[in-house]
């Protein structure tokens, strides 16, 4: 029986070579744990579930409520479709090539995605708006109230964007409610712009 002699270290000087260490190959990508798979599909059943239910209990939770209920109901059967296996492969798959794509077209693509977010968020034109309570805000654009009073816990980021920019697109000629839409739409383009580190952090205004 011949045994196998371990590689000793090469010494050259006073500095002892040792030969490579073996690296591991890369880890290969596994599914998704059962809990984070639970969580999800939780969010999306409760979202469902508070579009039928007009209720501030629910604030930020019914969006689907504010949407037309073809689309509303195109959305979160879309959502479904990650927990059928048989038809969560083949949109992962596209999904990833449409990354490839993005990622290889630079920041061009970046453009044209924040510039189709702002066009898209501008023509939605729901009741919630993208960005603050719309009501209130139309209310106070309109008659040229001070938002330091109205808004007394609006940071100042806040106050830029849902007043300053506002009442900037008013200047143009634009009426309280499409210069406020506006205002949203913009910001939205920006955040899909924005890098995510940065994002994380203008959201805190």
């Amino acid at each position: 029986m011949v045994e196998r002699s371990v590689p000793r270290p090469v010494r050259t000087g006073a500095v002892a070579l040792r030969p490579p260490a073996a690296t591991s190959a890369p880890p290969e990508r596994g599914r998704a744990p059962a809990a984070v798979l639970l969580a999800v599909a939780l969010c999306l059943a409760i979202r469902v579930v508070a579009a039928w239910f007009p209720s501030n209990w629910v604030w930020g939770l019914d969006t689907f409520r504010f949407w037309p209920g073809i689309l509303a109901a195109a959305l979160a059967a879309f959502g479904a479709l990650g927990f059928v296996p048989a038809l969560a492969r083949p949109c992962e798959r596209a999904l990833e090539r449409l990354g490839s794509l993005w990622e290889r077209a630079g920041a061009r693509m970046d453009v044209v995605v924040a510039a189709g977010t702002s066009v898209l968020v501008f023509a939605l034109r729901d009741p919630v708006r993208f960005v603050g309570d719309s009501d209130i805000r139309v209310g106070a654009l309109a008659l040229g109230l001070p938002p330091g009073r109205l808004f007394p816990q609006a940071y100042p980021l806040d106050i830029l964007v849902n007043v300053g920019a506002a009442q900037a697109l008013m200047h143009l000629g634009l009426d309280a409610a499409t210069a406020l839409q506006a205002s949203g739409a913009l910001t939205a383009g920006l955040f899909a712009l924005t890098p995510a580190h940065v994002h994380e952090v203008v959201t805190f205004y």
